[in-house]
């Protein structure tokens, strides 16, 4: 479902205007041309993502192990501090997270895991911090979710940026980068705002329908903005897929999730945020 296009920073980039996603992964050092954004294409990013509404928001992923140290760092050709610090949320603190960074750690998505990176030979992963009111993604692992981060949050009612300062090439453990990049992609699919109502207590609906196929819709209500995980599992309780996992303020909310690649057969979701935990039944029949 996504269209792909490669460029460096003299492209003049198509209309943004048909998408609600855009994914950005830069090339760092080792491709100067498509180091980092050109000035022309920051602005339609950052049109493109003040033309979000409530209804329609707008998501950027931007990935990168130079995104501080370009957009962020005096000197840079690529310097915005607009960008980095407002539109997106970050400010610039150090380059390879310098002392040894550790491996990534979830804090904001992908909560509680570690991911395995490579040792500091052609790795210079930027260190970053908070700012305009943006949520921690991932830190490393020598540092805490309030010193220097590998990846931060910025949201709005209109539109979500989540920067990761790591290359995909980094990651070497288990699974490699496909555990982080859905982290980054999948939560984002299909998690909507119904409303802006703020409910009085935590809620998770019954799928509907029930059975289905091969969509569903699950509602759920959470009062109090925080961290919000929802786990598919089958009946012999293996975790088939994460359909949430990722910082949402107080609202309510409807999950579109799609079991086309999943056989016929009884699953279960499982929803925790703050201190509510529930699990409900569902039926796939193809």
């Amino acid at each position: 479902g996504y269209d792909f296009i490669t460029f460096d920073s003299n492209t003049v980039l198509p209309s943004l205007s048909q998408y609600s996603r855009i994914v950005i992964q830069e090339t760092a050092f080792d491709g100067q041309p498509a180091r980092y954004l050109g000035l022309v294409q920051r602005n339609a990013i950052i049109a493109w993502l003040n033309s979000g509404t409530a209804g329609n928001r707008k998501t950027l992923v931007h990935i990168g192990g130079d995104l501080g140290y370009n957009y962020g760092r005096t000197g840079s050709g690529g310097l915005d501090l607009n960008f980095a610090n407002t539109i997106s949320g970050y400010n610039y603190k150090l380059d390879n997270a310098y002392p040894s960074p550790g491996n990534v750690v979830g804090v904001g998505i992908d909560v509680g895991n570690t991911r395995t990176i490579s040792g500091t030979t052609n790795y210079y992963p930027d260190g970053c911090s908070m700012t305009n009111g943006s949520f921690p993604l991932y830190r490393y692992g020598n540092h805490t979710a309030a010193d220097t981060l590998a990846g931060v949050m910025r949201y709005t009612p209109t539109y979500e940026v989540r920067s990761l300062f790591n290359d995909p090439r980094y990651y070497s453990g288990a699974g490699g980068w496909q555990p982080v990049l859905a982290a980054l992609l999948g939560n984002i699919v299909g998690v909507n705002q119904v409303n802006n109502t703020v409910p009085e207590v935590y809620t998770l609906s019954q799928n509907y329908p029930n059975p289905f196929n091969p969509t569903t819709n699950i509602k759920f209500s959470i009062p109090q903005a925080g961290n919000v995980k929802m786990v598919v599992f089958d009946v012999l309780g293996r975790e088939v897929t994460t359909l949430v996992n990722e910082f949402r303020q107080a609202g309510n909310y409807v999950v579109d999730f799609n079991a086309s690649l999943l056989s016929s057969g009884v699953y279960f979701y499982r929803i925790d945020a703050g201190n509510f935990t529930e699990t409900k039944k569902m039926l796939l029949v193809k």
